[in-house]
């Protein structure tokens, strides 16, 4: 019964897909395209740092993006203030990013990763709660163009990290 809903419903679409794709060059690549990008995707690594910043790199990417871990937010508490290293800026593997003010403490954060600074996020500069309330995503801090892709290798994975602020605490 799908089956055959599925032959009807959906056959008479796809064919008029294909006819006007095979029709026009233009038809044609505007459908190859949507297929394309369909179909695409890219695998996301995670590491994480002693100093509790986590940065997320793309297979055979070259820009990572990195923030503070949730248990780094939950120390801190309420981020007030965020003052970060200016875009295009060279850094090296755990020289001073930035500071992040909040009601408890004014802590460095810190490169995990050598490289310059492609992009800063405009949100938690202008909005530092951003920080609290979704470190580890939307609470991003700033995009890093790798150059030394050999140091991600050498941050931590989730479990290694976990263990880590086991035996910290």
């Amino acid at each position: 019964m799908i089956a055959a809903t599925l032959r009807t419903a959906a056959l008479p679409a796809l064919t008029r897909c294909a006819t006007a794709a095979s029709s026009t060059p233009r038809a044609a690549a505007a459908f190859v395209a949507r297929r394309s990008f369909a179909s695409s995707s890219y695998q996301l690594a995670r590491r994480y740092s002693k100093d509790h910043e986590w940065a997320d790199l793309p297979e055979g990417g070259s820009v990572a993006t990195v923030g503070i871990t949730q248990h780094a937010a939950n120390q801190l508490g309420d981020v007030v203030f965020v003052e970060l290293k200016q875009k295009g800026t060279q850094v090296e593997e755990g020289a001073e990013l930035g500071t992040i003010e909040s009601v408890k403490a004014v802590s460095e954060l810190y490169a995990p990763l050598s490289g310059t600074i492609e992009d800063i996020n405009k949100v938690v500069v202008d909005e530092p709660g951003t920080i609290n309330e979704d470190p580890e995503s939307d609470g991003w801090i700033v995009k890093v163009k790798v150059s030394s892709p050999a140091e991600f290798e050498n941050l931590l994975t989730r479990e290694a990290y976990d263990a880590f602020i086991a035996e910290d605490s």
